[in-house]
């Protein structure tokens, strides 16, 4: 009859280490589908994010291009009007250099 009891109560314990561990096992289960439905949503976001990227490094691009155009008419504004400025001292001094030479 004791060796019943104890035995009963061994087969109790092991039941209650069993129901825990299925319950550690449930819970662990949970949160596992928990985290593969948060990586799904980050690689998905990850991916919405390279795409953003890779949209954004083409205007850059773009951006760049039209800068670098600008750029080249900018300096050959410059140019011209570097051009011009000696054009127009040179324009000056031959208007100076006529003007003395009607005085005399």
């Amino acid at each position: 009859e004791i060796e019943k009891r104890k035995l009963l109560a061994r087969i109790q314990e092991a039941e209650d280490r069993a129901e825990e561990a299925n319950s550690k096992c449930n819970n662990l289960e949970k949160t596992k589908n928990r985290l593969m439905r948060d990586l799904e949503d980050s690689s998905i976001e990850c991916e919405r994010q390279r795409t953003e990227v890779a949209n954004l490094e083409k205007k850059c691009k773009k951006v760049d291009q039209v800068v670098g155009e600008w750029k080249k008419k900018y300096d050959s504004a410059t140019m011209q009007v570097e051009t011009l400025t000696v054009d127009l001292q040179n324009l000056g001094s031959e208007n100076l250099n006529l003007k003395n030479s009607c005085e005399e």
